[in-house]
């Protein structure tokens, strides 16, 4: 489905490089707020973007970008300790959207090399997102809701799944032990159960 312009002459192409141009700006050493403030406004221009694609290859693109401004967001909020519902909101953004980047990708033939960065990416983000839940002071019920929506967010997608998986089990095991220390033994066992399935 081509709209018979090419590339540059796309209201989806100028979004994007607008996003692009605004993304560069979005510098480390601004301040937080400032930094936000930018990366929210390229995340603007690569969502219309992606609204006003006409092809797979340009769903593709925005999609990538979409993902990986969402990506800063998400370790800038954690950097600045953000409300933890801001932070999850964009690690689960970043990770559906690199995985519809992958797919769009994959139907519009992008070239091996693209298709494998992508792929990269989704196991990265899937992989920070699973390590950041273990740095919070959370109980093992919020943890193990935080880890199910990132699988959630996954859908049909494999890339990084087991390591999620083995995040759960992990969270299961860890509470087991707990309740096993604390000699609730038929918690513990309830725990040992749900960490073995």
């Amino acid at each position: 489905m081509s709209s018979g312009k090419p590339e540059e002459e796309s209201i989806s192409y100028k979004k994007r490089q607008e996003g692009n141009k605004v993304y560069k700006s979005a510098t480390n050493d601004l301040s937080p707020i400032i930094l936000q403030d930018k990366l929210r406004t390229a995340n603007t221009h690569y969502f219309d973007s992606w609204n006003a694609a006409t092809t797979d290859t340009e769903k593709a693109s925005a999609s990538k970008n979409y993902s990986l401004c969402s990506w800063r967001l998400a370790k800038s909020h954690t950097r600045s300790r953000s409300e933890l519902h801001q932070i999850i909101y964009y690690y689960l953004e970043s990770i559906t959207h690199m995985i519809h980047a992958k797919h769009f990708g994959e139907v519009a033939v992008h070239e091996q090399p693209w298709n494998i960065k992508v792929e990269g990416y989704v196991k990265e983000i899937v992989d920070d997102s699973c390590a950041y839940t273990h740095t919070l002071n959370i109980s093992a019920e919020k943890r193990l809701l935080i880890l199910h929506r990132i699988v959630d967010s996954m859908g049909e997608e494999r890339i990084g799944i087991t390591d999620v998986f083995y995040a759960i089990a992990e969270v299961y095991f860890k509470d087991g032990i707990r309740y096993l220390g604390n000699k609730e033994f038929k918690r513990s066992l309830s725990r040992m159960y749900d960490c073995y399935h």
